[in-house]
């Protein structure tokens, strides 16, 4: 808790900062979106997020890196790499990559629609994640806008353990200031998952800022209770 403290402080005293997905794809802290970076927009960032896992003595960290890249409009792609600290077997980081296509804009009536996955191999936290995430503005008061975020991924592994479920889950966007947004997220807890997955975090998300920021109460289904974790990131280039 003394070094999340302390990378927190460091954090704030180098400026705003908000991340990637736990495991790579653009969007809310655990789950992905159908929100695109600008083009050739790239960012590199990391999550980390402290778990308190029953059959561990000590608290187990995730710790997610990710390279992400705006290749076209509509074609999100990035590379990741995910570790788990104080997790029996989990010893070794898993490596690779991810896309997101958005196979619909939104429009007055419709939401946006985007597909995408996450492969991670050669480790001991291997992920394959199939997602379709739903995106809509909800309403729009002065300090912008409200969206609502759906989505349904089908987990085939996650963190090295075969899982061959599918898991729905919805999220909102709310905006606190012009510069900070309150997100909330959750999905239904799923057999031999130790507490139910959510996340509530607050988001830098200033537009005209390179460096964004976001500090979550989460819980990703392993952990007993919610645990306090940061995203940082860096954005570069972008048109």
């Amino acid at each position: 808790m003394k070094r999340l403290i302390l990378s927190l402080i460091c954090v704030l005293i180098a400026g705003p900062v908000s991340a990637q997905s736990l495991y790579g794809p653009g969007g809310l802290f655990l789950h992905p979106a159908a929100v695109f970076p600008a083009v050739h927009k790239l960012t590199p960032s990391i999550l980390v997020l402290p778990q308190g896992i029953p059959s561990e003595k000590g608290t187990s960290t995730w710790i997610s890196g990710s390279l992400d890249y705006g290749a076209r409009p509509d074609l999100e792609v990035g590379a990741t790499a995910v570790k788990v600290t104080n997790w029996g077997d989990h010893r070794s980081p898993s490596f690779g990559g991810y896309f997101k296509y958005r196979v619909l804009q939104e429009t007055a009536s419709l939401p946006a629609i985007a597909v995408g996955a996450t492969l991670l191999g050669f480790g001991h936290v291997n992920t394959r994640i199939g997602f379709a995430a739903l995106r809509k503005r909800l309403f729009s008061p002065s300090s912008g806008a409200i969206h609502g975020d759906l989505g349904l991924q089908y987990a085939d592994v996650v963190d090295g353990e075969g899982r061959g479920d599918f898991q729905p889950f919805a999220g909102a966007e709310i905006p606190v200031t012009s510069e900070l947004t309150f997100v909330m997220e959750g999905r239904p807890r799923l057999q031999g998952e130790n507490g139910v997955p959510l996340a509530l975090t607050l988001s830098e998300r200033r537009p005209d800022s390179r460096y964004q920021f976001s500090l979550t109460w989460a819980n990703n289904g392993e952990s007993r209770s919610p645990r306090f974790g940061f995203g940082i990131g860096l954005s570069l280039g972008g048109r």
